[in-house]
């Protein structure tokens, strides 16, 4: 679904006396009527819990952009390393190198699936002993061993993103909530919840409380009565202080998070569990937001019904930096996910989801990599699985793991075409 609101809000810091009032003067009210904005403890029982739980990500494939498959380009000015693949088609994710060519695969045995509308992980990480973690939209986190083994299974109802930080995984949860005057129905409520590395909860923090209690909380006034999805979550970063030059907001140990229903990026502090800083546009739909080394703020921006694009802004003054789309018009659309990294060297990695492609390109717009997946659905396997992302990782010499996994493989040893053949 494609969210058609154009306009932009800005929300800046030197407006928050006024706002401070009139969320105040809203909040008395609410408390003089009798209601009450915050979200209900109890989950409601009219059969619906399933049903919202179950909405995940389902596609019967997209038209491909070229017949061309695999590693497609691959120039000198590619920053060197290795690519984890994560698709849509099974519950297996790949590293390649940069022509291409597998170097090792975690994949779940049919025994191991999970009982799920998804097929496959919707985002997944290689952790530091060689293991992965791997999300299940809408029904679980998973933690595999090397060689595709479930270590433990976290059934929280995960989605969307893990940060991993340290010897702790912040992830995105949802449950099943009825959200007090806001509307009748039963909605998603989703969750900050932090695991240590074992899938043991930590702690959580409500994106929906946080919302509501703040300053901020005229933008849920947009979500439709119909809709059980309010803020549809789908990213999350744990500040690490970069951007706090340019917006105090940005302060190491809070979070920025992007809410797609919304087309807004919002901080939340967790210790005040509350909204402190929220941006409306001019992104849309977007997803996968971050904070780069200067500083700047990087979206991958849907684009409605226009090309999808990553943006960059200068922080402190919200005006875009750098632009880059694969091409224009709804052929380079994707509606679904999409992500995009900066590298080492300046370059940016950039994932067009339903077209199953992804692009490596220069800071002058120059694509230097180029892959498309192979792997194929619907009806004479026409069409494109999508590629929910790639992660472009160390070469192999800098991975510790890889080597240690790969000396503990016993050696096929090579037939001698002169032994005589066994009796």
């Amino acid at each position: 679904m494609r969210w058609f609101l154009v306009f932009v809000l800005m929300f800046g810091c030197g407006r928050g006396g006024r706002r401070e009032e009139r969320a105040e003067e809203r909040r008395e009210q609410a408390k003089s009527e009798g209601r009450s904005k915050d979200v209900a403890r109890e989950a409601p029982e009219d059969g619906t819990t399933a049903a919202l739980e179950a909405l995940g990500y389902v596609s019967e494939g997209n038209e491909p952009l070229t017949a061309e498959v695999g590693v497609v380009k691959n120039l000198p000015g590619a920053w060197p390393g290795t690519n984890l693949l994560v698709s849509a088609h099974d519950f297996e994710v790949t590293l390649v190198d940069m022509a291409g060519e597998p170097l090792h695969t975690w994949k779940l045995r049919p025994a191991d699936h999970p009982n799920a509308r998804s097929h496959s992980f919707r985002r997944a990480w290689v952790l530091p002993d060689g293991g992965l973690l791997g999300v299940v939209e809408g029904s679980r986190l998973m933690r595999l061993n090397p060689s595709g083994r479930v270590v433990w299974s976290s059934e929280l109802t995960h989605h969307h993103d893990v940060h991993l930080v340290g010897d702790e995984l912040h992830t995105l949860t949802r449950e099943v909530r009825r959200v007090g005057a806001l509307r009748s129905k039963p909605s998603l409520e989703d969750q900050i919840t932090v695991l240590d590395l074992d899938g043991k909860v930590l702690r959580q923090t409500s994106v929906l409380k946080s919302l509501l209690r703040s300053d901020y909380d005229e933008l849920i006034a947009e979500a439709k009565e119909e809709a059980v999805d309010l803020l549809h979550t789908n990213s999350l970063k744990l500040l690490d202080g970069r951007g706090a030059a340019a917006n105090p907001a940005f302060a190491a140990g809070n979070y920025l998070v992007s809410c797609r229903r919304l087309s807004a990026l919002m901080v939340i502090d967790p210790k005040q569990e509350k909204v402190i800083w929220a941006q409306k546009g001019p992104w849309r739909a977007q997803h996968d937001a971050q904070i780069l080394d200067d500083g700047s703020l990087m979206v991958f921006d849907n684009g409605g019904n226009k090309e999808s694009a990553t943006r960059i802004y200068d922080l402190a003054t919200m005006e875009e930096r750098w632009k880059w789309a694969a091409g224009e018009g709804t052929d380079y659309h994707t509606d679904c996910c999409g992500t995009n990294i900066k590298l080492p060297n300046g370059n940016v990695l950039f994932v067009l989801t339903d077209q199953g492609a992804a692009w490596e390109v220069t800071p002058e717009g120059q694509p230097v990599w180029e892959y498309h997946t192979p792997h194929r659905v619907g009806v004479l396997q026409r069409k494109v699985h999508r590629l929910w992302d790639v992660v472009r990782m160390p070469p192999v010499a800098e991975l510790p793991w890889f080597a240690r996994l790969k000396s503990a493989t016993p050696a096929v040893p090579t037939p001698d075409p002169e032994a005589p053949s066994p009796p």
